[in-house]
């Protein structure tokens, strides 16, 4: 049996896609938020990412409560943007991760963002910024200064997959790509943020989002866009949250992946238990559209290496069961 064939097998078998008890509260600590917004290239560009990183800190201080104090914005142009403490090049990263590192404590949670470009430098890729571009091992460096803190590292650019080596225990790390050959402006950035302030990301309803939950969000509603385009999909997000380095494109699906990352909140402690049985069902459909879409995906791979009615005919029954999950998603969606 193919990869392909064996997890449609499971969807259309109706294998849960999470489990569902109670998941483990434990408390986030005081949360930070550290965005750094690379080199736009454009003017367009910079409104575009600067338009990103005050969407996510307006949602981290007035939706969920974060002092101002621990919210840090790095940008290109920090005189022209409001909000941005420093220059986002080497000395002004630096500098805030020194200035995280001094101001928190061990549980504390330390969210970090990268907004901008990419580049597919080997043999782990570049955030573009001012002056020598950073790779995952000048992050690692950073991330070193964290120690004790729980963390989450979200890489929105293109080629951001070579980030996933940052992976470690009680670390959260997200890419906007699986690997270097993802070289298309991904449009994940732009959904990841927008989970922050939309309702419909909240799957458990505790007024709080989690990264899982930003992560799906986001995932769906790029696939949706694609799909929507008429276009196929040329990014694909990844995440890691157990340090394996295995990262996971559904990790809500996944036994491996998702269980640090569905506790990790901006606004403080997300409790996520079985009494909603509501959220639950929602909660296990996504998953599941989730589950669908790499089948789909992994289908249109392996196209050439089948025949042509066997190609067509589970091209279309994926279609379908997405087509079917979609209806359902949508019919127990919170209204907007």
């Amino acid at each position: 049996m193919t990869l392909v064939a064996g997890v449609l097998a499971a969807v259309l078998a109706g294998a849960p896609a999470v489990a569902s008890q109670p998941v483990e509260v434990v408390p986030n600590g005081t949360p930070w938020l550290l965005v750094i917004c690379g080199v736009g290239g454009d003017a367009e560009h910079r409104a575009t990412f600067d338009g990103r990183a005050q969407a996510l800190m307006t949602a981290a201080t007035s939706r969920y409560g974060i002092d101002a104090a621990q919210v840090i914005y790095l940008a290109e142009r920090p005189a022209e943007v409001a909000g941005a403490t420093a220059r986002a090049d080497s000395d002004g990263i630096g500098a805030a991760f020194e200035r995280i590192a001094a101001g928190s404590g061990d549980g504390d949670l330390v969210l970090v963002v990268l907004l901008g470009h990419g580049s597919a430098q080997q043999p782990a890729g570049r955030f573009n910024i001012l002056g020598p571009d950073l790779g995952p091992a000048d992050f690692a460096s950073y991330l070193q200064l964290l120690e004790g803190r729980r963390v989450g590292f979200v890489n929105t650019t293109s080629t951001s997959g070579g980030f996933l080596e940052l992976a470690a225990p009680g670390r959260v790390v997200i890419t906007a790509t699986a690997n270097l050959r993802e070289r298309e402006e991904p449009r994940f950035g732009e959904f990841f943020v927008e989970a922050f302030a939309d309702d419909a990301a909240d799957l458990d309803k505790d007024e709080r989002i989690s990264l899982a939950e930003a992560f799906e969000y986001a995932s769906r509603e790029v696939a949706r866009f694609y799909e929507d385009a008429g276009r196929l999909q040329p990014e694909h997000a990844m995440l890691d949250d157990n340090g394996d380095s295995e990262a996971s494109r559904a990790p809500l699906a996944d036994a491996g992946d998702g269980e640090l990352a569905s506790r990790m909140t901006l606004g403080g402690t997300a409790t996520r238990t079985a009494d909603d049985e509501q959220d639950l069902v929602l909660q296990e459909l996504l998953a599941q559209r989730a589950t669908l879409q790499v089948a789909l995906d992994e289908l249109r791979a392996d196209k050439d290496s089948l025949e042509e009615d066997e190609y067509l005919a589970q091209l279309e029954e994926l279609l379908v069961r997405i087509a079917e999950t979609d209806a359902a998603i949508r019919a127990r969606e919170p209204s907007q």
